[in-house]
């Protein structure tokens, strides 16, 4: 009977602190899609921090005035709004405050070229003088060209990994690689944007910041009126050049939440920032930790 007793006692030791495991420290989550496909796929499994973010622990800690500290790079998870119950994860690539600009696929932080994570896959033209040496230059360095690749006469079409593209520029067998921005589809069926448009380029941006004020004019209604009207409990509108906050004439508008800019590693393949904007660090419930 002792042995017994002290067996459950156990047991219910253990299944208390998977609980508190689970609801205040860490959480799995399924990877839905092959978004950030290179870093992580479909199926996978993963342990999410979620210490800072959702739970009980977290309330106590954002009681206390202890903030979420996320950076550039990390993989987040997140709801694209508070009634939202699916979850997403993409990699933080703007931090509140930090200007973005996206130019033919190229991210541009604060007018500088951002240092991508060596898994971002993109599609590449790369030229070359003879495909038998390319290939050649493909199995050396172990890369599956023959996976989603389309070939011309001085050219093939390919998707890559930052680190695979790096490899292949220095090598003799390639004449140039550029991104290739040919073959274009839609996003989403039901918008008239091409993917050129949303994936390849964004318009500069500030990220907004807690605080943040901006003056209601022309070009700041275009960039931040969908974020503001989703986001921000507040409804803004225009007529005759003229703004309104909930219906009262306002000027400016001061943002009440930090955002970060998030894109998949998957560029080509990822609804992410470049479609539905910034989403408030509120949003966030966890961070990515490893896989399982």
């Amino acid at each position: 009977m002792l042995i017994l007793r002290r067996l459950f006692i156990t047991i219910g030791i253990l299944l208390v602190s998977l609980v508190i495991i689970r609801t205040c420290l860490f959480d799995i989550f399924n990877i839905p899609s092959n978004s950030m496909k290179g870093t992580l796929k479909a199926g996978d499994r993963i342990i999410v921090n979620i210490t800072k973010y959702e739970g009980l622990f977290a309330n106590v800690l954002k009681y206390i005035g202890i903030k979420q500290q996320i950076s550039n790079n990390d993989i987040v998870v997140f709801k694209l709004d508070t009634t939202d119950s699916s979850l997403y994860v993409k990699r933080c690539i703007g931090l509140p405050g930090q200007q973005i600009e996206i130019k033919n696929g190229i991210v541009l932080i604060n007018g500088n070229v951002y240092e991508e994570s060596p898994k971002v896959i993109m599609r590449y033209k790369v030229w070359h003088h003879s495909f038998s040496q390319l290939q050649q230059v493909f199995d050396s360095l172990k890369i599956d060209h023959y996976v989603d690749f389309l070939r011309s006469f001085n050219y093939i079409s390919l998707n890559l990994e930052l680190k695979e593209y790096n490899k292949l520029k220095e090598s003799s067998a390639v004449d140039s690689i550029t991104v290739d921005i040919s073959n274009i589809i839609s996003l989403n069926p039901n918008k008239s944007e091409s993917r050129l448009d949303v994936s390849l380029n964004f318009d500069e941006l500030t990220i907004p910041y807690k605080g943040m004020s901006i003056t209601l004019n022309n070009k700041t209604y275009d960039s931040y009126q969908a974020i503001i009207n989703k986001h921000e409990s507040a409804r803004l509108s225009k007529k005759n050049n003229t703004y309104y906050i909930n219906g009262i004439r306002a000027s400016k508008y001061i943002f009440r939440y930090d955002y970060i800019f998030v894109m998949g590693d998957n560029r080509n393949k990822s609804i992410d920032s470049r479609y539905f904007g910034p989403i408030p660090t509120t949003n966030i419930t966890g961070i990515y930790l490893f896989k399982i």
